[in-house]
């Protein structure tokens, strides 16, 4: 640990204990301060914030986080809520599934005529299933009929491959974790 010195001590009284004690607790709030100054920092933008400015977020926008949310989808989650517009749009709506399940990882299909929507979602984009369900619930007008639904892998992308080299693997594995 560098010395911070935050106070001058003259040369002819620094052995002293006393002195010696008076700089070490110093430099200990020094720390703290200086620590406490970096995540407030961090907190000013939604994107940098620690958890404590997450939670404080989550607080003022009366979001409930769902148990073992990683950082991240909860940074997601209050960008939604502090940054929504009115009105909504389709566009809009890709933009926003976009950022909670990642580019590229959720299509939507609107029928005008049957006032439906399927939201199709990549395997990669399970985990956020219940906040796309939240989402939706939130922005799509109720007269519109949503379905959700995961994309797993399917037995015919596997045809390349002989029993014998899949005979290791399980359904399971293959239906929703297997990638190239």
């Amino acid at each position: 640990m560098a010395e911070l010195r935050t106070i001058e001590i003259p040369p002819h009284l620094e052995n002293m204990p006393e002195f010696k004690e008076v700089d070490r607790v110093s430099d200990k709030q020094m720390l703290k301060l200086e620590v406490a100054l970096e995540n407030l920092e961090d907190d000013i933008l939604v994107e940098t914030s620690t958890r404590k400015g997450i939670e404080r977020r989550e607080k003022i926008l009366g979001i409930k986080p769902r148990d073992a949310v990683n950082i991240d989808r909860r940074r997601a989650n209050v960008m939604l809520a502090w940054y929504d517009v009115h009105p909504y749009t389709r566009l809009d709506l890709q933009r926003r599934l976009d950022l909670l399940c990642g580019e590229g990882r959720c299509t939507v299909v609107y029928d005008a005529a049957a006032q439906t929507m399927k939201v199709s979602l990549n395997l990669r984009a399970k985990k956020v299933k219940d906040d796309v369900d939240d989402l939706l619930d939130k922005i799509v007008p109720l007269m519109i009929v949503i379905t959700t639904e995961i994309i797993y892998n399917k037995w015919s992308m596997y045809q390349p491959w002989s029993w014998h080299e899949m005979k290791a693997k399980t359904w399971e594995f293959i239906k929703e974790g297997y990638e190239e």
